[in-house]
């Protein structure tokens, strides 16, 4: 075997990673402002220790630290805007493209004729993996970063194997690869696959396709078996045994391992053909192996194996592509069952080894071509690198909106119920309504399980009642109660009674006192089907004092304070001194139930408020960072957390803090008015005028906003 040898040309070493880092922008220009979608919503906008610093401190002993120190920096640099997310992995991308390109470079050199053959081919093999449209949902998805950063510590660990001068491959270099192992793991754990590729590697380009070469470098691999042995020991005395009576998937290791028999063809096919690229499949289990579709793909992965066997002499480098597929694949499409199926950003670290093989198929594929239409290897590549990239920019097209990326799937997947929730909740958040509705319906239509259109009709009931149709409301609320779920019914009893508290709001005497006692009711029915159920509680407390029955109620609450401490209680006499105008008292009452339990963000959130308007704004603060703390999401404290810094002048803080409130609705008109009023003091009179016009498009008749806009002028 002829081995070429490696040259260093000065400045023609930034040659390769100025083409990469080319071809990585022109496939990613259009990606750096998606929006935040799907797990980002856990990952970044509702996890607490990413939003207050507690990840900037990371331990080992939580899931993925080092995935969540990246957020958790990226945030504490630039909140929730999203550039500096995509940025990082853009960056991280394009890295792992050139360890690709430096791994290939070495490996070509063992079979070509000249670097530059091995620089060439490199080059292409590092360009496929970089625009390959399949990437898009490691890179565009912000949330898939554990995939680019596990990659990298798996690329280096890997480089820094394939480099070492194979007779110094022992005991003291294993420490350094597992050190990078671990870190890895860090990232994501899928990384535990690491070992194997480096036998795999080991086999084919060091010891000849034979085990005894294997053998004689038994000092390196012990390292990784006596940390197998360790780490299965804990799988199955700690996880495992913490993991007993749960349940991670909905489907058997059997079935899963059936199913991912099939999936693992389907990314053989998205590999060669990326058509079709989905969010969000609804891949159907397999429960049989005699299934056609099943022995089908078995029968196909069976060949693809014995294909890369028999190529093992005589072309490794296919060979190890293929190896390196079925093993980075095996910790996510094996038996261990995990609860989606399939997911394009899995293909993320098996891309790294497939695209070894890239430049030789292509070449192989070109040789059967006529010699006037044949092109050379690097050209043809370079023709299929283009119609790639420009398969990625469109991929990219249709991530940069929350919209058009939901469609998508509720088009590829439309008998599963996720695409049409995400869609239906993209809408909501933007005060389209009537769309809103109409993906809700047709979610309720094309899904077939039961709970899943119980929870549509919830949907259906949250919009009406936007649309001020709360009629149609209760009766989706009411049909959403008949589930077996205790949670999902307490939640619809809960909601039957916002929609009678709103619709109570538009009527007065009789009428309106009816249909409190109906909510009222409603509300009674959530809290006693479950206690935890809070937020109904707090409803029950202030719709019974609307409806004269407050006297009522704290002689209740009080005499049950007699028998035993409950937060429940104080928590409602406190609302009540709340509502009554009567903040000190309210304050120790909350003092009182948050003595007793900590973890209801709406104790703090009232509580807050009774320190506001007692002048204890730095309480107040307080408490709204506690609220926020328990639910990222809450909107309601972020806005009025805003207008405690607003008070105090910290304008930067209030805007901050106004902004994460459009994140989570981009029509509070409060929030547009508060930040065209703070534009306006800081003399940034077209950032008020944008925020004017904003509120103004969603209520014309806001007049103060009118009369401010005219103030400003043209």
């Amino acid at each position: 075997m002829v081995r070429a040898k490696s040259k260093r040309r000065g400045p023609g070493i930034l040659l390769a990673p100025a083409v990469l880092l080319l071809l990585t922008g022109v496939a990613y220009w259009n990606s750096f402002d998606a929006p935040l979608v799907f797990d980002d919503l856990l990952t970044i906008q509702s996890h607490a220790g990413v939003q207050f610093g507690d990840n900037l401190r990371p331990s080992i002993g939580t899931t993925r630290p080092l995935l969540y120190l990246t957020f958790a920096i990226n945030y504490a640099l630039h909140g929730q805007k999203v550039w500096g997310y995509h940025l990082v992995n853009f960056t991280l991308h394009f890295l792992n493209g050139i360890l690709v390109f430096l791994i290939a470079q070495h490996i070509f050199r063992r079979s070509a004729s000249s670097e530059t053959e091995a620089r060439t081919y490199a080059l292409l093999a590092a360009g496929f993996f970089l625009v390959h449209p399949l990437q898009t949902e490691s890179v565009t998805y912000v949330s898939s970063r554990s995939e680019l950063l596990s990659a990298a510590f798996y690329g280096l660990a890997v480089l820094s194997f394939v480099k070492r001068d194979e007779r110094k491959i022992g005991f003291l270099w294993s420490l350094i690869v597992a050190a990078l192992f671990l870190v890895g793991l860090l990232a994501k754990e899928t990384v535990i696959s690491l070992p194997a590729v480096l036998l795999a590697y080991d086999f084919l380009f060091l010891s000849g396709a034979s085990v005894r070469g294997i053998l004689s470098r038994w000092r390196f691999y012990i390292t990784f078996v006596a940390g197998g042995i360790v780490a299965a020991y804990f799988l199955v005395t700690v996880v495992l045994r913490g993991a007993i009576g749960t349940t991670v998937s909905h489907v058997s290791a059997w079935q899963y391992f059936l199913t991912e028999i099939r999936v693992i063809v389907t990314y053989i096919r998205l590999l060669v053909l990326p058509a079709g690229l989905n969010l969000d499949y609804d891949f159907p289990p397999s429960n049989r192996l005699l299934e056609f579709p099943v022995i089908a793909s078995l029968l196909a992965l069976i060949a693809l194996f014995v294909l890369a066997c028999h190529l093992r002499r005589r072309q490794p480098v296919i060979c190890f592509s293929i190896f390196w597929f079925f093993i980075t694949l095996a910790p996510t499409s094996s038996f261990i069952p995990i609860p989606d199926v399939i997911f394009e950003h899995r293909l993320y670290l098996p891309l790294m080894g497939v695209s070894l093989a890239f430049p030789l198929l292509i070449g192989y594929v070109t040789g059967f071509l006529k010699p006037k239409v044949r092109l050379p290897v690097a050209a043809a590549c370079a023709v299929l690198l283009l119609v790639l990239s420009v398969g990625t920019i469109l991929r990219n097209q249709v991530w940069r909106d929350e919209t058009s990326l939901w469609n998508d799937v509720t088009v590829k997947s439309p008998h599963k119920a996720r695409p049409y929730n995400s869609l239906g909740t993209a809408y909501f958040k933007r005060g389209e309504f009537d769309r809103a509705l109409e993906v809700a319906q047709r979610g309720f239509r094309n899904v077939e399980n039961v709970s899943d259109q119980r929870a549509f009709q919830q949907t259906m009931g949250s919009i009406y009642i936007q649309m001020h149709r709360y009629e149609e409301a209760v009766a989706a609320f009411r049909e959403a109660t008949q589930v077996e779920n205790k949670y999902l019914a307490s939640t619809a009893y809960n909601n039957v009674g916002v929609a009678y508290a709103y619709m109570a709001g538009t009527k007065s005497g009789v009428e309106k006192r009816e249909l409190l006692t109906n909510a009222a009711e409603a509300f009674r029915k959530s809290t006693d089907l479950d206690e935890s159920m809070f937020i109904a509680f707090d409803s029950y407390v202030n719709v019974l004092y609307d409806s004269g029955g407050k006297d009522d109620l704290e002689n209740k609450l009080q005499s049950k304070l007699k028998e035993r401490k409950d937060y429940r209680a104080y928590y409602g006499l406190g609302k009540i001194a709340f509502l009554s105008g009567d903040y000190a008292q309210a304050v120790q009452y909350f003092n009182e139930a948050l003595q007793l339990d900590a973890s209801q963000k709406l104790i703090f959130f009232n509580q807050a408020y009774a320190l506001n308007q007692l002048k204890r704004r730095d309480e107040a603060r307080d408490n709204y960072l506690h609220a926020i703390r328990l639910d990222p999401l809450f909107a309601q404290a972020r806005h009025n957390l805003a207008l405690v810094y607003m008070q105090a002048n910290n304008f930067p803080k209030a805007i901050d803090s106004f902004e994460d409130v459009l994140r989570l609705d981009p029509n509070s008109l409060s929030a547009h008015l508060n930040l065209a009023k703070i534009s306006i003091q800081l003399g940034n009179r077209n950032a008020a005028r944008e925020h004017l016009s904003k509120v103004l498009s969603i209520a014309p008749e806001q007049q103060e906003a009118a009369a401010l806009l005219r103030e400003l002028g043209s």
